[in-house]
């Protein structure tokens, strides 16, 4: 397979008689997973594509391994509009995209269970996961999705940058193929073709995989606060990458071996501070602030999980007049 030239599209996405796209998502279930899978999407331009046998390879296409075959067909398609840039706090009842499906056989419906629910009407849509309450069909194979809840489990990071001609996956569990990655595949680029009967030459797809089902969420709701000895008081909240359903008087589970975070900060120029701390606040002393500089002061929190830290951290900027 090396060597053969490949149609080039958005990330992720690789076109022929049949699409294919590999999926780094947050955790899907409700225990933290302690190996990290990657997720694979597969459907046919016709509704009579059957599978297909399903390649990887961890060199850049020099040496290939068959992983399995493919799992049934995945509701997906291109989004044709791009859906403009959201918060995660509030539902979205603003935007809209349009998302255009592989096939005739292939439909989107709306949910009165978004928002109770954190799988209902669950996609992916470039890098971020949405749910989505209404859609509408609005041509063939073309629907019109609204109602959306934003940067779902953790992706409020991929809310904006959206282009037309993004890839989009209904997430369906069942329609996905999970690949357990031997050890030490974090940061680097996996390959992956797919082919099947009938097929003049294999599907493939590539991904920069960064294990994100094994990273807790960045901490939310960071603070600031200045203190009368010039120190500055930090706060967040703590979040989890499991129990993602919303539950009345309940705390969100540790899902780690420990609670552990790491704070940096830094101003343009001498080396950022680094801290850890074993509780959702640190504090920055005066002589801390001294020895970084001048300039508006950033910010990043992440939380350190048991295998990964999250990706990408929260970050806070305070300027000189806060």
């Amino acid at each position: 397979m090396r060597g053969r030239a490949r149609r080039r599209g958005p990330s992720r996405w690789r076109c022929s008689t049949r699409n294919l796209a590999l999926l780094d998502l947050p955790s899907l279930g409700h225990d933290a997973p302690s190996s990290a899978a990657l997720l694979i999407a597969a459907a046919g331009a016709s509704a009579g594509w059957r599978g297909a046998t399903l390649l990887a390879s961890l060199d850049d296409g020099a040496s290939w391994q068959a992983i399995g075959q493919t799992a049934p067909p995945a509701v997906m398609g291109t989004a044709r509009t791009a859906l403009r840039p959201g918060g995660a706090m509030l539902r979205d009842m603003v935007s809209t995209v349009d998302v255009e499906l592989l096939n005739d056989a292939m439909a989107l419906m709306g949910s009165d269970a978004v928002g109770a629910s954190a799988s209902a009407n669950l996609a992916l849509i470039g890098d971020e996961l949405v749910q989505f309450a209404s859609a509408q069909q609005i041509g063939p194979r073309l629907f019109r999705l609204s109602g959306l809840l934003r940067g779902r489990r953790g992706s409020e990071w991929a809310t904006a940058g959206h282009v037309a001609g993004e890839s989009f996956v209904l997430i369906e569990p069942d329609k996905l193929f999970s690949w357990t990655l031997p050890a030490g595949q974090t940061g680097g680029t996996i390959r992956i073709a797919a082919s099947g009967i009938g097929d003049e030459a294999a599907s493939e797809a590539d991904i920069l995989f960064q294990a994100r089902a094994l990273r807790p969420p960045a901490p939310a709701a960071l603070t600031a606060t200045r203190e009368a000895d010039g120190s500055i008081q930090i706060g967040w909240t703590r979040r989890s990458r499991i129990g993602w359903d919303w539950l009345d008087d309940t705390d969100a589970p540790l899902a780690e071996e420990s609670e552990r975070y790491r704070l940096t900060a830094g101003r343009s120029g001498p080396m950022p501070l680094m801290l850890e701390t074993a509780a959702p606040s640190a504090t920055l002393s005066a002589a801390d602030l001294a020895g970084l500089g001048q300039g508006a002061l950033l910010l990043s929190v992440a939380q350190v999980g048991t295998s990964a830290a999250s990706l990408p951290p929260a970050t806070f900027t305070l300027s000189l007049g806060d």
